[in-house]
């Protein structure tokens, strides 16, 4: 058809018919998870049925608990970004070592992984501290002479010092790493998984006087265990061998296989732990030591509330013996009543067997 259009004239079309809808994103499901040792937040959070809109930008942060490093990540899209890493900025309460981005479009699966936080050295000297990787024990903290053997620890009155390069074996710098270390924190020498020694920071000294730079503290000893010792080896000076300096460990034990143990010091709920072959879940509101001993020919456990003092017994098969609770109440002020149900939860959760 064909319209005339006069000076001056505006023409507007109308059109019928009915739009075309807005498609509603997919949903898609996205999975995360965290191994032993840290854990991830995912920003935007997934809806209550785990799922995001296709097409959504995600974030993934892994931070890690204290005495652990980021490892890696495994089932990440391909195309995704990855800021920060192991290099990362570390604080005494855990390192967030790695930020993932990407978009979500089809199903996936990511997780991360921890490590035990380590620094190696080869080299323990008799206290000039030259070299990159060396490091030296002190029998006092005071003299920087002073320098032992590991088989010395025990036999002479703490506490120690630890004299370190800043420099590890690998020649990399660990000042700043060094200079975020505080009281408290726990070192771990560590040669395999059943041939350490535990200390504890007591104190942090100024940095010694000269070149190369060196970092002091000082340090408690906590435990031992030479059973995975090879002979002769530990402290021992002018002689290069590996250890590894595990800083800020957890009170419990880090096995090799992965599996948190009992280890001389309280461990905080929740969590499950081993000691020996039972395990067995802590509960959030308690602080549980634990160990065996040998009676009427046979082993048996003990599992104490560092607390309240409130306690179980087990055999060798992992069957409550015995259990005291006393009637002033127990953990974090909670009545005998409260007290016994944590015990019975405790008893609930016994595993026998050795870990994975």
């Amino acid at each position: 058809a064909k319209a005339q259009f006069l000076s001056g004239m505006t023409a507007t079309a109308h059109f019928s018919g009915t739009p075309a809808p807005t498609p509603t994103p997919t949903p898609v499901a996205l999975t995360v998870t965290g191994g032993e040792g840290g854990s991830v937040a995912v920003s935007p959070e997934p809806s209550a049925a785990g799922t995001h809109p296709s097409g959504t930008t995600v974030t993934l942060t892994a931070t890690a608990d204290k005495g652990y490093d980021f490892s890696a990540w495994a089932g990440l899209p391909d195309g995704a970004t990855v800021t920060a890493g192991p290099a990362a900025v570390t604080t005494t309460s855990g390192t967030e070592t790695s930020t993932a981005s990407f978009t979500v479009t089809a199903t996936t699966m990511v997780t991360a992984s921890f490590r035990v936080e380590s620094i190696p050295y080869n080299l323990h000297t008799t206290g000039a501290i030259t070299a990159a990787g060396s490091y030296t024990l002190l029998s006092d903290p005071d003299d920087l002479t002073s320098a032992i053997d590991w088989l010395d620890v025990g036999y002479t009155d703490g506490p120690y010092g630890l004299l370190l390069h800043a420099s590890d074996a690998t020649s990399v710098s660990r000042a700043s790493y060094y200079g975020a270390i505080a009281v408290g924190d726990r070192v771990d020498a560590w040669w395999g998984d059943r041939c350490l020694e535990r200390f504890k920071v007591t104190e942090v000294r100024a940095d010694p006087a000269g070149t190369p730079v060196r970092k002091l503290f000082v340090i408690a000893e906590v435990a031992s265990d030479g059973r995975g010792c090879a002979a002769g080896q530990g402290w021992q000076t002018d002689v290069p061998e590996l250890v590894e300096f595990r800083w800020r460990q957890p009170p419990w034990r880090v096995a090799a296989n992965g599996v948190r143990q009992f280890w001389h010091e309280p461990v905080p709920g929740p969590g499950r732990y081993y000691i020996d072959y039972v395990s067995f879940e802590v509960p959030a509101s308690m602080r549980i030591s634990a160990g065996r001993y040998y009676q009427h020919g046979q082993w048996n456990f003990s599992i104490v509330d560092a607390e309240s003092g409130a306690s179980l017994q087990l055999n060798e098969a992992g069957e409550e013996t015995k259990r005291r609770v006393g009637s002033s109440g127990g953990a974090g002020g909670a009545s005998e009543h409260e007290t016994n149900a944590l015990l019975d939860q405790i008893v609930d959760s016994i595993r026998v067997g050795r870990g994975p």
